[in-house]
């Protein structure tokens, strides 16, 4: 039984139980989903709960009164979907690493500066004397009534600036799915190390919720979310100082009022940043226009002790919140971990691995095959054998400088892909790369919807007009049977490549003899002298290897070689007992055969 199958029967099963405990507990039996929408979660596999949105057959109440059980079961499958595992530590320290690339350290981070309160996404609370908002944070309240309408003009006034808050917000939830709704207390301003740029940033932050009706609006404690330091901070201070560390575990666990405070500075000192603290008494944030902000010294910071509540957002990108989810969920798909495993032990300056030789391309399978491939754009060989390789791996990566045909690629893959029925989502940081894309597409570009902008809706609905209007295009000329020669002819010149570029017995590959063989024999006189010079070779020269044969040329070619060996034939046949002297004697017998001779006289 395969995955999908097993997830399905335990989702069955779920589902049955839960009809059984509505006719338990009201005397009827709840529809809770069809047959089709168990079937569409079996093959989705979906994660959160948002997901249930996109699954025929399923409705809100289901989402409401059902989601969470039935993502406790998809949930384990959806590890075993992606070849998941568990996070081994040398694999999370890599990834803690990256993450670290991915945080904005520059003063549009509102984690590192804010010089005055924006409309859009702050506002002071202390502007509000009558709130106790040390009493949310600390105490037991949960819930403050920040403004009412009916009250007064200010009211009014405070009811519009926390609106747009709200607005921007939730415009933000809806487009990234994420809530940085947070209260900043204390601040800390000054300058970094390295005199970069100034800071003045939350030292730690509280997640709150507000919630609007048409006369007021409330403040309200999110126990759903934890509340943390500044972490932001402290990368952007190791980076100013040049080191490089881990950084901290950054969640407030346990905390109250009476030591907050003094918690907060030892927690910043112990990791490296002295923070002077001269007043811990809450005021009113000071909005300092450009020029304005106060002149620190390199690596001066001091305690602020502003409450603000605004939109902080916690993750720089939506790719470092999900490396946060892997590092906490402690397990990580199989794909990313084929990708980042020993990543640290990589040298990019060297130039291994060596791309593979065309054997290993043959032996793992992803030669490319006429019919596997559709142009759209010219290939080279190396671009045909990913196209091939995306079908037998689970991952790959193609890496290149500009102008080496990556978008060329990318198109062969949309292509191949939409060949085969499937919806491909591509997607990019750069809309220059999608626009690339989009052009070399051509006439199926009219079926694609290019979204490099969400808040231009006129676009994408003009784009998704288009689309539809086009209509399902005809089946083009069936290419399999010319795909089949092709791929024949190229096996064939495959098989003669191989037969000339490969050493065989003899122990050279034959294009080397062709290259050095000069006889032109379609000359009738070179012909002839081949003829003659064939007759009289020796039989036993024809059975020896081309390097024995190599070591023979290069000794007979030498002419000084065989001069010296033809005087030497001539006086050994004139004077015979020259080949009976002795080669191998030493100084020591040389000396005593002088003594011997000088005896004799």
């Amino acid at each position: 039984m395969g995955l999908e199958e097993q997830l399905y029967d335990e989702l069955y099963q779920l589902r049955e139980r839960l009809r059984e405990e509505g006719r338990m507990a009201t005397g009827r039996i709840p529809n809770v989903c069809p047959d089709e929408a168990l079937m569409e979660m079996a093959h989705r596999v979906p994660t959160k709960i948002e997901d249930f949105v996109a699954i025929v057959g399923v409705g809100q109440r289901f989402i409401e009164v059902y989601g969470e059980r039935f993502l406790a079961i998809t949930r384990k499958y959806a590890v075993t979907a992606a070849k998941g595992s568990d996070l081994a530590t040398d694999t999370a320290k890599t990834l803690r690493e990256l993450e670290k690339k991915l945080i904005n350290i520059s003063r549009s981070n509102r984690l590192l500066y804010q010089g005055k309160i924006s409309v859009k996404n702050t506002f002071d609370l202390m502007t509000l004397p009558d709130q106790d908002v040390l009493g949310l944070l600390f105490g037991k309240k949960r819930v403050l009534k920040l403004c009412d309408i009916t009250n007064s003009k200010e009211d009014e006034k405070v009811y519009k600036h926390l609106n747009q808050v709200i607005r921007e917000v939730n415009r933000e939830m809806r487009e990234k799915g994420q809530y940085d709704l947070y209260i900043g207390y204390p601040f800390v301003q000054g300058k970094m190390p390295d005199g970069d740029f100034d800071i003045r940033a939350p030292m730690a932050l509280f997640p709150v919720t507000l919630e609007k009706d048409a006369r007021s609006i409330t403040l309200t404690f999110d126990t759903s979310r934890d509340a943390m330091y500044n972490n932001t901070l402290i990368l952007a201070y190791i980076k100013a100082t040049g080191q490089n560390k881990p950084l901290p575990n950054n969640i407030l666990e346990e905390y109250n009022g009476d030591t907050f405070i003094e918690d907060s500075l030892h927690f910043f000192k112990m990791n490296g940043i002295e923070i002077k603290c001269e007043n811990a008494e809450p005021m009113e944030f000071i909005d300092y226009k450009a020029g304005e902000f106060p002149d620190y010294l390199p690596g001066d910071m001091e305690l602020v002790p502003n409450i603000v509540v605004g939109k902080y957002p916690t993750y720089s990108s939506s790719i470092q919140r999900d490396f946060d989810a892997i590092l906490s969920g402690k397990e990580i798909n199989g794909i990313l971990m084929d990708l980042v495993e020993n990543l640290d032990k990589t040298d990019f300056l060297s130039d291994k691995p060596d791309p593979l030789s065309f054997v290993e391309i043959k032996k793992k399978g992803i030669q490319a095959s006429e019919k596997n491939l559709f142009y759209i754009n010219s290939l080279n060989s190396a671009q045909e054998n990913i196209l091939t390789a995306i079908d037998a791996d689970d991952e790959i990566v193609v890496q290149g400088p500009p102008g080496t045909g990556k978008s060329q690629v990318i198109t062969g893959l949309i292509t191949s892909a939409v060949v085969k029925g499937k919806t491909v989502l591509m997607v990019s940081e750069k809309k220059t790369a999608l626009d690339v894309v989009y052009s070399r597409l051509g006439n199926l570009s009219k079926y694609c919807l290019l979204i490099d902008d969400v808040g231009n809706k006129d676009l994408f609905y003009r784009q998704l007009e288009v689309m539809l209007s086009s209509g399902v295009p005809k089946r083009g000329t069936d290419l399999e049977r010319i795909s089949e020669r092709i791929d024949d002819d190229v096996d064939m010149l495959t098989r003669i490549a191989d037969t000339m570029y490969t050493p065989g017995d003899f122990g050279i590959a034959p294009y080397k003899l062709y290259g050095m063989e000069k006889t032109n024999l379609a000359d009738e006189r070179q012909f002839s002298e081949y003829k003659v010079l064939k007759d009289h070779i020796d039989p036993k020269l024809m059975g020896l290897k081309y390097p024995v044969l190599t070591e023979l040329h290069k000794t007979f070619g030498n002419e000084a070689l065989m001069r010296n060996f033809s005087d030497y034939m001539s006086l050994s046949s004139s004077l015979p007992w020259i080949t009976q002297m002795r080669t191998d004697l030493s100084e020591y017998n040389i000396g005593e055969m002088k003594a011997d001779l000088m005896d004799l006289e």
